[in-house]
């Protein structure tokens, strides 16, 4: 929920409602409000937000914290997609659920790559679907294997826990063993 998220965020930040009121240009009763329930900001506000916590939308406002893991990366290194082959410098990831990840033969897990050195786009960073993952550990060692190699000045990464899909309808996916 977007009130508790904004607690945690701004506690984590170590910032008082005054100062993240004068960050993004609000009176501190409206992150008074924004905390408590009351209020909402509009959506230049939660840009500011947003992008004062380098977070996603989603996790701002509490639509991905459950089924959403993301690793904020010093440095940026360079990705094929497995999902398109798109070859992209990404500088920020995260681990979304599969839709269809009741199915036993689905993905559970997407790795997602973002690109928010140099983008500044309407609606944030450009993301793109890296990797499917037979389960969310898989990912997340996929994540921080990433991490390591950045952390150990590699300039390029390939994928090494992904799992190969096909499509199977018009949206569900099943992975091939």
């Amino acid at each position: 929920m977007f009130k508790d998220n904004l607690i945690s965020l701004r506690k984590r930040a170590g910032a008082s409602q005054e100062e993240l009121a004068n960050v993004i240009g609000v009176s501190r009763q409206s992150i008074s409000k924004y905390e408590n329930g009351t209020a909402e900001p509009d959506l230049t506000h939660l840009a500011k937000l947003r992008e004062y916590f380098d977070v996603s939308y989603d996790s701002l406002l509490g639509e991905a914290n459950v089924n959403t893991t993301e690793l904020p990366i010093t440095g940026s290194i360079l990705i094929q997609s497995a999902i398109d082959g798109r070859m992209t410098l990404f500088d920020m990831f995260k681990i979304e659920s599969v839709f269809e990840a009741w199915r036993q033969d689905s993905p559970k897990a997407q790795l997602i790559g973002e690109m928010t050195k140099n983008n500044n786009g309407f609606l944030g960073p450009d993301e793109i679907g890296l990797g499917w993952y037979a389960t969310r550990t898989d990912a997340e060692e996929e994540l921080h294997a990433i991490q390591t190699a950045i952390s150990n000045g590699q300039s390029l990464y390939k994928l090494q826990h992904n799992v190969a899909v096909v499509k199977r309808g018009l949206f569900g996916l099943r992975m091939v063993h």
